[in-house]
């Protein structure tokens, strides 16, 4: 059996990431780029085959009950609230526990395709959370 390593060498995390794109010859904007399509308002449509691949990673129950239920909620155009109930159904004691329920999938979407997959916020007492709608239509497909 054959060994072959293979190295980039680079200053910083998106320089190995970019000198890894122009290896495999991968067409797919960086960071920055989305970065900047974002901050022009301008509609910035991913290649959905590797939105799947980097979601289909998302190894746990929780974290893939939690992500369709988001999803569900986002095409009915409502933000899923951190209530009591929402609690009890996951088994947690505080909406803190959902941090680590789409933490992982959050990081792996920032690094590999520049935006996070779930958009949380404070509301007064609670937070809430949402994701785009090209990124829910996937997430049924997926799960749903």
């Amino acid at each position: 059996m054959a060994t072959t390593t293979i190295m980039f060498e680079g200053d910083s995390l998106t320089d190995i990431q970019a000198s890894i794109r122009r290896w495999l010859g991968d067409e797919l904007p960086g960071p920055a780029a989305i970065a900047s399509a974002a901050e022009n308002g301008d509609a910035f449509s991913w290649d959905t085959a590797r939105f799947r691949e980097v979601v289909e990673w998302t190894g746990g129950t929780h974290s893939r009950k939690f992500l369709v239920e988001l999803a569900e909620s986002t095409l009915k155009g409502e933000r899923l609230h951190n209530t009591a109930d929402l609690q009890k159904r996951y088994g947690v004691k505080t909406g803190i526990a959902f941090a680590g329920v789409v933490g992982g999938v959050n990081k792996r979407m920032k690094n590999q395709l520049g935006r996070n997959l779930v958009d949380g916020r404070w509301e007064g007492d609670h937070s809430s959370w949402t994701m785009a709608e090209d990124a829910a239509r996937v997430i049924l497909d997926l799960w749903g």
